[in-house]
């Protein structure tokens, strides 16, 4: 097996599996990263999804680029963090990831969760963009939009290997969001519900909320 699949057969939201190492990171960098750089309003839905996406590989290369030696990587983290914000839709990753426990929890659990989980995503990745980004390169292989929905596929190229990436968007008030990931036929959102699931189902949403304020 190869090293790419070594890495994508790994599980875990604590750290292994999507937050691993080598070819799992610049995995999970393109994931993230492929969005960045690009203000809110240019994700007008009379644009093009798989074309946002072209725009901001361009756009994140180049922050990344500039910004290397003259700012802090805490300086850098908090910029990335403010243009991620608006554009993924991390309330509905959070719903898909709780799965049916999702209407289980209380508003406020639900409030706190959306949070922590996007706490944590920020905090895995966010470090795998400063490091990697500059390195990895990026061919779109198509994209499909039936309504308010996309489906943008991409191939990356990283150390020599290369692995599909297929970004799930949604039009939400008049622009797209990414709300799901797909690396190699494995999603972002399946990959940390399995995970979640049986962590609430042994401590409940409580449980699972106190296990990720562990991890900030």
């Amino acid at each position: 097996m190869s090293f790419l699949k070594d890495n994508l057969a790994g599980r875990g939201w604590a750290g292994r599996g999507w937050a691993g190492r080598g070819w799992a990171n610049a995995i999970i960098l393109s994931v993230v990263c492929v969005f960045i750089g690009i203000a809110p309003q240019a994700f007008a839905a009379e644009t093009p999804a798989g074309k946002l996406v072209e725009l901001a590989v361009e756009k994140v290369r180049t922050t990344v680029k500039t910004s290397e030696g003259n700012v802090s990587d805490v300086e850098l983290d908090s910029k990335l963090r403010k243009i991620i914000a608006p554009i993924f839709d991390f309330r509905e990753m959070s719903r898909r990831s709780l799965g049916a426990n999702w209407k289980k929890a209380s508003a406020d659990q639900q409030n706190e969760f959306v949070e922590l989980f996007s706490n944590l995503l920020a905090k895995n990745y966010l470090k795998k963009i400063r490091e990697n980004a500059a390195d990895s390169s990026l061919e779109f292989a198509g994209e499909k939009t039936k309504g308010k929905r996309a489906l943008v596929k991409t191939t990356v190229l990283y150390a020599g290997e290369t692995a599909s990436i297929d970004y799930r968007m949604r039009e939400k008030n008049g622009a797209w969001k990414v709300y799901d990931v797909i690396v190699e036929n494995i999603g972002l959102v399946s990959n940390y519900r399995s995970e979640f699931a049986g962590i609430v189902k042994k401590d409940g949403v409580d449980g699972l909320i106190e296990k990720l304020k562990a991890k900030k």
